[in-house]
């Protein structure tokens, strides 16, 4: 055997056996293996590249929270994953890079990794949630279209008694509008993560303490019944005294600058939420920030605070403020109805906003942050208040939900995802496996509408759309049992539970990205065949019919039962509005129930 022979018959004289394709990179992952999200949006959202981003926006994030404004940073995505195993996380080594000190200042390496995925997270189902509106308006017309057209209906491989096509794709189109709103409804309650070292935020906290009184550990905290009014009027001396009395009677307008700073939009945003000075500012210009981030605070604005009384009134975190998901790309599509586009919009695959490049920005969510939405303004009295604000902060400037604990090993956001994506996965997948039966050689009953070629057999016509969709709906229940195991998080951070999610989560999001993405366009092109349905339904036994209609039923479209009419039922249904039927509101309390009385 000679020196460049690896004994598989190839040169092994680059390591690789052939060598780098032309154009590739050593380790990058273009989706070789997974077609189903290879070179779509999806790919790009949930990248390496991408991923470095979200957590440079989540560092810039916790800066900003804090007074402090970086011009963004660059890092290679390539260099943090050689370095990442060092500290077992692709955190320790960004922040390595980006040298700065003011970064990171207090958190810790979970909170941003959590961070980052939930942006990415975000960004990839607000794709899916667009794509799934475009396939919700292809079924809708599928199922218009066929509502009375006859097929067999098939029970346990056999054909059974007759339906028709719509009904069928009336329930592609409920498990679509489904699986749309669980992936809308989780895509908005995706918290922010900022706990500190233990989820304590002993780090943030012990930074207030500049700024805000310390106060014992034994000393009554906001809701004890030992904090009253008078207790509050007798620390009239203080910053936060101050503020307590006027934090009723004064007006939103008159919250200053310097409980504030600069939102970077150069107008006033607001001080109800906590940003903003009322007045104009100079765009990009750090301003202190009220009970906390004062050691990294720009000198005019120290100087600017000693000559006016601090008043260190910030936005309660005592609530999670709804989440608008606003997708900014560079075709200028916006976003309608409840903050996604409604399926009447969407456009069809190859038009629209999946035309050129398309990318979330790092200002992809940003509500709440110039009005406070309904949160009303309190005072900080005590350094565990500016700590817990400063959560609220981060959150709202992300467009993250705020969460009401940390949740380093409360795992709930990582399971709301595989349950919404699995779901999202098995609808999708429902709808290739009937595709592939009506669409085989011996039915004929579907086509997809560009088949795939055979690498042998050229007469074939492969329903590869299909076939990756199923692939794919094969794989996610498994990733998500991944990440639902790692809800049993040990300690307060745990060891094992938290890395294996990552890769699961991100493979999850890619396969219903691009399951959703490809469905769009199955559904759009699909070629239904209601000639070939009817020839098949010809043979079909009508003896159910003769055994209950009590007549001689012979042509099967005087047996279809309701499917018209189960039909419109479902067509009726919309994202905004729920299927027809009462709340469920317990014994006795049904609107239409009169109590009943006791014997």
């Amino acid at each position: 055997m000679s020196s460049a022979d690896d004994g598989f018959g190839f040169g092994a004289g680059d390591g690789v056996g052939y060598g780098a394709a032309t154009g590739s990179s050593a380790g990058a992952d273009y989706g070789l293996l997974s077609p189903i999200w290879a070179g779509r949006p999806v790919a790009t959202v949930t990248g390496d590249a991408a991923l470095v981003d979200a957590m440079i926006e989540a560092e810039l994030a916790l800066a900003r929270a804090q007074g402090v404004r970086i011009t963004p940073p660059l890092a290679d995505a390539a260099t943090l994953a050689a370095r990442a195993r060092a500290g077992g996380n692709p955190v320790t080594p960004l922040l390595t890079a980006l040298a700065d000190p003011r970064l990171h200042n207090g958190a810790t390496s979970q909170d941003i990794l959590d961070t980052a995925l939930m942006l990415t997270a975000r960004r990839a189902l607000t794709l899916a949630a667009l794509d799934l509106d475009t396939a919700i308006a292809a079924a809708t017309r599928l199922a218009a279209t066929h509502r009375d057209t006859p097929m067999a209906a098939r029970t346990l491989t056999q054909q059974a008694v007759p339906t028709t096509f719509g009904l069928k794709a009336a329930g592609w189109r409920h498990l679509l509008l489904t699986a749309r709103q669980a992936l809308t409804a989780t895509a908005q309650s995706l918290p922010a993560q900022l706990g500190g070292a233990a989820g304590t935020l002993a780090s943030f906290v012990a930074q207030a303490e500049d700024d805000v009184p310390y106060a014992p550990h034994n000393a009554p905290h906001n809701g004890s019944p030992e904090r009253t009014n008078d207790a509050a009027e007798t620390s009239s001396g203080s910053a936060s005294g101050s503020a307590a009395e006027d934090s009723d009677s004064s007006s939103d307008s008159d919250l200053s600058s310097d409980s504030s700073f600069d939102t970077g939009t150069g107008t006033s945003s607001g001080s109800s939420a906590g940003f903003g000075s009322g007045q104009s500012t100079e765009v990009g210009t750090p301003k202190r920030c009220a009970a906390f981030g004062s050691r990294h605070a720009d000198p005019a604005s120290e100087q600017s605070a000693d000559t006016e009384p601090e008043r260190p009134l910030v936005l309660s975190s005592g609530r999670q403020s709804d989440l608008i998901i606003e997708l900014l790309i560079d075709t200028g599509h916006g976003p309608t109805g409840e903050g996604l586009p409604s399926p009447s919009t969407a456009p069809l695959p190859g038009t629209g906003i999946h035309s050129g490049t398309e990318l979330l920005t790092d200002s992809a969510a940003r509500p709440g942050v110039e009005s406070g939405q309904g949160d009303r303004a309190a005072v900080v009295q005590s350094p565990a208040d500016a700590a817990l604000a400063l959560v609220g902060r981060y959150a709202r400037i992300l467009g993250l939900a705020e969460p009401l604990l940390p949740w380093h090993v409360l795992r709930v956001p990582i399971a709301d995802l595989a349950s919404s994506l699995a779901l999202a996965s098995g609808a999708l997948g429902k709808i290739a496996a009937d595709v592939l039966v009506l669409a085989r050689s011996e039915i004929g009953e579907v086509a997809e509408g560009v088949g795939g070629v055979s690498s042998t057999m050229p007469h074939k016509a492969n329903p590869v759309r299909a076939v990756m969709i199923a692939g794919a709906a094969r794989q996610v229940p498994a990733l998500a049992s991944i990440l639902f195991g790692s809800v049993a998080a040990e300690d307060e951070r745990p060891a094992g539970a938290w890395h294996a999610e990552w890769q699961p989560l991100r493979e999850a999001l890619r396969l219903v990205g691009g399951s959703a993405a490809t469905v769009a366009e199955l559904l759009s092109e699909l070629r239904v065949d209601p000639e070939r349905m009817a020839a098949n339904l010809a043979a079909l036994d009508l003896a159910e019919a003769r055994k209950f209609a009590n007549r001689d039923v012979t042509d099967p479209r005087d047996y279809l039962g309701a499917a018209p009419a189960l039909v419109d039922r479902a067509l009726n249904r919309t994202l905004s509005r729920a299927p027809d039927r009462a709340p469920d509101r317990g014994p006795d309390r049904s609107p239409d129930r009169t109590p009943r009385e006791n014997p």
